[in-house]
């Protein structure tokens, strides 16, 4: 079955694992996850973490635009709530970079966010060569 580029997952490992590889205990995690592809459609996948980024080691901020048919000034307020909860969230992800195991090792790319719990992936698009992968680099 073809997976979507970008879905929700749950990975089935926990934080305690995912320190074993930040902490250099472990050369890379074995983990699975569970993509819901419909309402009752669950798929499990073996995933081969290489690299993980804790919360609080990425430095980035966003800055949102909003466009609407609301007045300029909700529009200004629409992106400074925006920016705030990107930024919010940013500080309080994991980042994980490996590759779909048993899927011509597939690069995947997840953002856990923590203060959601929630899980989402995306993976390496066929138009895209793995150097042009925008978190190969990481590896």
């Amino acid at each position: 079955m073809k997976l979507p580029i970008t879905e929700k997952l749950t990975l089935e490992s926990s934080e305690d694992q995912w320190y074993l590889l930040v902490r250099g205990l472990i050369n890379e995690l074995l983990t699975t996850a569970v993509i819901q592809i419909e309402s009752e459609r669950k798929i499990r996948i073996k995933i081969v973490i290489k690299t993980i980024i804790p919360p609080g080691t990425i430095n980035g901020q966003t800055k949102s635009l909003f466009h609407g048919t609301m007045e300029q000034r909700i529009s200004n307020g629409m992106a400074r709530i925006d920016e705030f909860f990107s930024n919010l969230m940013m500080k309080n992800q994991w980042l994980f970079v490996g590759y779909i195991d048993n899927k011509e090792d597939a690069p995947i790319f997840i953002v856990h966010y923590t203060l959601l719990n929630m899980s989402v992936y995306t993976q390496k698009l066929t138009s895209e060569n793995i150097a042009d992968f925008s978190i190969a680099g990481l590896n």
